[in-house]
């Protein structure tokens, strides 16, 4: 086990400047504190988890024979990294701060092997048996998101068809397991009390040949206990909806998804629903305001990045910083941060952005588009933050 300390740059001045530091750009301002992180350490994930702000990735040390999986504690008011290098990719919970976390394995014949690994008071580290298997290709990945004490996994091509498993975040038991038809690869997913939704993303497919009886669905509902998979909002007519969600978020017994017409940029709806009822309690367009991933919830509200527009000749691009009202879906700029020209924002996939306490802190992950361009974490406060 190895210590690591990175130092943190943290200024707050009445107008904004961009500062080169040793390793890459650090820009603050009224509105946000930052910190580089070097091109070697790869923390591609920043999670709020029960033992504070988590990065997690992998890493390449000078000297080294490299390390696979890495994490680092953040302090979430000096943005100072600390905490320790694992070696072994399947002392998971370790690396995200949470007792109860998958751990993957891949043969050589691109079958991936899923077990949970689950952290004991005591910290004992125990890895269950094989929970499920999925074969690997470009566009099935195992997909993971934590609500009301579950932790949900969907994996779309399994010997037995797609299948959803909700584990309990205290044992690592698993509490059910579900078939999903349609078969669909690269979802967007969310969770809430009342179950899991999944719906096609810009990238996503139906898996199997012919037109199935409901791929007519434009978000599908695993239900708490249910054995099947139901359409939980329609689309109108008998063909497949003409769209995808470009995001989507549970919170408590609610939804909020961003639902969008084909083609991509053209009509794009903020839909927010409660408990089990389809019928939307608003529906605002985004105007072309948000991006492909939001964190947040009903009580504070969600958050992103809007994309920037990228210059060829510039070194750095200003990205705006959005607060969706759960209310009523109305969206403002928060704040305004530089971004490396050329990065391509907060992926449908991606896990860059996240909640503590009064802040939002938002992830660029090292060599995002350059192999030694360095990493930006943000610490944006949000209100009443002191």
């Amino acid at each position: 086990m190895r210590g690591l300390r990175v130092g943190a740059s943290r200024a707050f001045v009445a107008a904004a400047f961009l500062v080169l530091i040793p390793g890459g750009w650090v820009q603050t301002s009224t509105s946000y504190s930052s910190a580089a992180i070097p091109p070697s350490l790869n923390f591609g994930d920043i999670s709020s988890s029960p033992s504070g702000l988590v990065l997690s990735g992998s890493a390449t040390l000078d000297g080294d024979l490299g390390v696979a999986c890495l994490s680092a504690k953040v302090n979430p008011t000096t943005l100072a990294l600390s905490g320790p290098v694992e070696p072994l990719c399947t002392d998971t919970p370790l690396l995200t701060g949470h007792s109860v976390a998958v751990v993957q394995r891949e043969a050589r014949t691109m079958v991936a092997s899923v077990r949970i690994a689950n952290l004991t008071p005591s910290r004992e580290l125990h890895i269950g048996p094989v929970v499920l298997t999925y074969t690997v290709l470009s566009d099935t990945h195992l997909e993971t998101v934590r609500t009301s004490g579950s932790l949900w996994l969907y994996a779309p091509n399994t010997p037995g068809g797609a299948r959803a498993l909700r584990i309990s975040e205290s044992t690592g038991k698993v509490l059910q397991d579900t078939s999903v038809s349609p078969a669909m690869d690269r979802p967007v997913i969310a969770a809430n009390k009342n179950g899991l939704y999944l719906a096609p993303a810009f990238n996503s497919g139906f898996l199997g040949s012919g037109l199935t009886p409901n791929e007519s669905g434009i978000i599908y509902h695993v239900g708490i206990g249910s054995q099947h998979v139901q359409i939980f909002d329609a689309w109108p007519h008998t063909t497949r909806f003409p769209g995808f969600i470009s995001w989507m978020a549970g919170s408590g017994s609610s939804l909020i998804a961003d639902i969008c017409q084909w083609p991509v940029g053209t009509s794009c709806m903020i839909t927010r629903f409660d408990g089990t009822d389809s019928k939307p309690v608003f529906q605002l367009s985004d105007h072309h305001l948000t991006t492909y991933s939001i964190v947040g919830d009903i009580s504070r509200g969600f958050y992103g990045v809007n994309p920037p527009n990228y210059g060829s000749s510039q070194a750095s691009v200003t990205g705006r910083v959005i607060h969706i009202d759960p209310s009523n879906g109305m969206i403002s700029t928060i704040a305004q941060i530089p971004l490396p020209n050329g990065w391509q924002g907060f992926g449908p996939y991606s896990r860059e952005a996240a909640l503590y306490r009064k802040s939002l802190y938002l992830l660029v992950p090292p060599r995002s588009n350059s192999a030694d361009l360095p990493g930006i974490l943000y610490r944006i406060p949000l209100e009443g933050d002191g």
